[in-house]
């Protein structure tokens, strides 16, 4: 049985604590909330932070690209200060308490956006390209937090120098309804509408799904990492419904729902009938051949979902999901998906527009970013070679891989006891040697050795 190696993290010891003048950049985009739990309230905003010790004058500046603001003449963020750009300046208040220097156009992408800061003469000032998954904060993904910078002397275009805004000491236990490789999903190939009414499979009861095919997630083709495979989709259908049914308990409805898939290219999502969540698809209510956005499913996406209380009932629920490709004939097509409780906060603290980051910090962890391994699909006795840049403003002293291999398929959630034992570690190399292509790149390397059980 060949063994797929799992990485939980990398131990990186930088030489100093990071340093550098804050005014450098004297102005700099801090804080960005993107992605709000509940879409319904328009507070996403886009902080603005002058770190150094001098008031800077920002009148006729503008924030461009993503979303669209001119700064009105004689506007100044005063040393140590902020200004915070919002989607909808009621909203805001109501949501943070006092009201936003001003109100942009546009909206911020949940699927990752540039914003550009350029003062009254044209000149760039500063510049943000965030991304959604790592190196980038994954709870600013629809979990209540936003994006915060670590510190203003860090490089902010650098995933690595985000973090969630601040986490609770104490979560809440989770309850998982629904977990990744489950092998009880009912599925149907997308070769016409699934019922008529066209939304009556949604609906939980709804018998004819005793007819569908019946398989373990993640059901897709064409990149070798799929638990059930569907050889006929590609040039033949567009889509694949899913329906899985789980229970709660009587008085243990939780206060929302995290919901995560890993999905390529798109789909929309219900609960009981009501639709929660889209992820790169073209509209909330598609057909079975509506196409999805083009989407590599190499991460997760999440969504929390507040207010479970108005659809979940006591006993017996249903999720269904259509599943679509960006083209009939793409190459390939993944879904898998999770289900379970949460705290509205407990993925991700509440942002902090306004004032100093939760994250703050003058001696941040160097960052690591352009993770990879070759081959890209291990096959048995054959070496795998990690490599992920690391990089620190005063330099990176040492790097340790920790892996651990598990069969082809298994899934080990953190709060497993399995997933804290088991660990292998290995230094990383960037020194030419031991499998590295070039000394001295911030590239560092380790090659694991080929791994094969009974």
């Amino acid at each position: 049985m060949l063994l797929s190696p799992v990485f939980r993290r990398f131990a990186v010891s930088a030489l100093v604590a990071v340093s550098g003048s804050l005014c450098a950049q004297f102005v700099v985009i801090n804080e960005i909330f993107y992605d709000p739990p509940d879409n319904t309230q328009p507070i996403e905003f886009v902080e603005l932070h002058n770190p150094g010790a001098v008031a800077v004058n920002i009148g006729g500046w503008r924030l461009e690209d993503g979303v669209a603001f001119n700064v009105p003449a004689g506007t100044v963020i005063p040393a140590g200060g902020y200004f915070v750009i919002a989607e909808n300046a009621v909203a805001f208040q109501t949501r943070f308490g006092f009201v936003p220097g001003g109100v942009f156009t546009g909206g911020l992408s949940s699927d990752g956006e540039r914003l550009r800061l350029r003062n009254s003469v044209g000149t760039l000032v500063d510049e943000v390209t965030y991304g959604v998954g790592f190196p980038w904060p994954t709870a600013a993904k629809g979990a209540g937090a936003s994006m915060e910078l670590i510190s203003p002397a860090l490089d902010n275009d650098l995933g690595g120098s985000w973090r969630s805004s601040g986490t609770p000491d104490n979560p809440a236990p989770v309850t998982t309804y629904i977990a990744p490789t489950d092998p009880a999903w009912r599925y149907r190939k997308g070769v016409s509408e699934a019922s008529s009414p066209r939304t009556a499979w949604r609906l939980t009861g709804f018998a004819e799904d005793a007819s569908w095919l019946t398989g373990r997630t993640s059901v897709g083709y064409g990149d070798a990492d799929d638990n059930t495979v569907l050889t006929d989709m590609q040039n033949s259908y567009w889509s694949v419904f899913f329906r899985h049914t789980f229970n709660v308990t009587a008085g243990q409805i939780p206060d929302a729902l995290l919901l995560r898939v890993r999905v390529d290219d798109g789909c929309a999502v219900w609960l009981n009938g009501q639709w929660v969540a889209s992820f790169h698809t073209t509209t909330d209510d598609p057909l079975f051949n509506t196409r999805a956005q083009n989407h590599e499913g190499d991460t997760w996406d999440e969504k929390v979902i507040l207010n479970p209380s108005s659809f979940l009932v006591p006993g017996v629920n249903t999720i269904a999901i259509l599943a679509a490709n960006s083209s009939l004939g793409s190459s390939d097509f993944t879904l898998d998906a999770e289900l379970k409780s949460t705290d509205p906060a407990q993925n991700g603290g509440s942002p902090t527009p306004g004032a100093q980051n939760s994250v703050f910090a003058t001696n941040a962890a160097p960052s690591v970013r352009q993770v990879d391994h070759l081959p890209v699909q291990p096959a048995a006795n054959v070496p795998v070679t990690i490599t992920a840049k690391v990089t620190d403003p005063d330099g990176v002293a040492s790097v340790t891989l920790e892996y651990q291999a598990i069969d082809p398929g298994a899934y080990i959630r953190k709060s497993d006891a399995s997933y804290m034992t088991n660990w292998t570690y290995v230094p990383m190399t960037d020194d030419g040697t031991g499998g590295d292509a070039a000394a001295g790149d911030s590239i560092f390397t380790a090659v694991l050795p080929a791994t094969r059980t009974a």
